[in-house]
């Protein structure tokens, strides 16, 4: 019996996966642990079986758009996806899109303050700047912002630990975590600092009128 990769992250977001799920970028880390009314593995490139806990598999990008109606999923699971895209805010409106209100969004991305991370940005180490196909790395402000004008309104923040290897996650708290899990949910924020962004925009660019 073949091995599951990073159980640890795996079944922490299998337990947050409610209803109707959409796993997108699945395929290289389809998650066996998940449960739901319906769980549909969505990706640019398909496996060639279709993992069997999964309902279905269909072939989109994230970045353009979904073949699923408005307001018809319950939990989106974007694992280790939004690194990788460059149109994030694009991607992160689409995917509010076809949640249901009160839908969740499940998160994963690498953690800028892992403390590896650090030391290679203050010193420039480059060695390993190239050995992935990471675009951003998000620091938790800007993530919070990116959520807030995508219509999500970000509930908490999960650690995944810190790997060992592939099959050993050490638990740790999720400031020090290699990677974390955004909880998001689909409804407008009410805090005064979102309604003071969106304030500042109107003011200094939504009544502009370009010639």
């Amino acid at each position: 019996m073949e091995r599951i990769k990073y159980p640890y992250r795996l079944k922490k977001i299998a337990k947050m996966a409610r209803g109707k799920i959409l796993d997108i970028g699945f395929m290289l880390l389809p998650n066996p642990y998940l449960k739901g009314e319906e769980i549909i593995g969505v990706d640019i490139v398909l496996p060639k079986q279709k993992p069997a806990n999964y309902t279905k598999m269909v072939k989109a990008d994230v970045t353009k758009k979904l073949p699923f109606k408005d307001n018809s999923i319950d939990t989106i699971i974007l694992g280790g996806v939004i690194e990788h895209i460059e149109n994030h805010v694009h991607a992160l409106r689409e995917m509010n899109r076809v949640l249901k209100p009160n839908g969740v969004l499940l998160m994963e991305t690498p953690n800028p303050y892992f403390l590896p991370v650090i030391f290679s940005d203050v010193f420039m180490n480059l060695k390993y700047y190239f050995d992935d196909t990471h675009i951003s790395l998000f620091p938790r402000r800007i993530i919070l912002k990116l959520l807030w004008h995508s219509g999500f309104d970000l509930a908490k923040i999960e650690s995944s630990g810190i790997n060992l290897n592939d099959y050993v996650t050490l638990p740790t708290p999720q400031q020090i975590a290699q990677d974390v899990v955004y909880v998001a949910v689909k409804r407008t924020p009410k805090n005064r600092n979102y309604q003071k962004i969106r304030s500042m925009r109107k003011d200094n660019y939504d009544d502009v009128k370009v010639k």
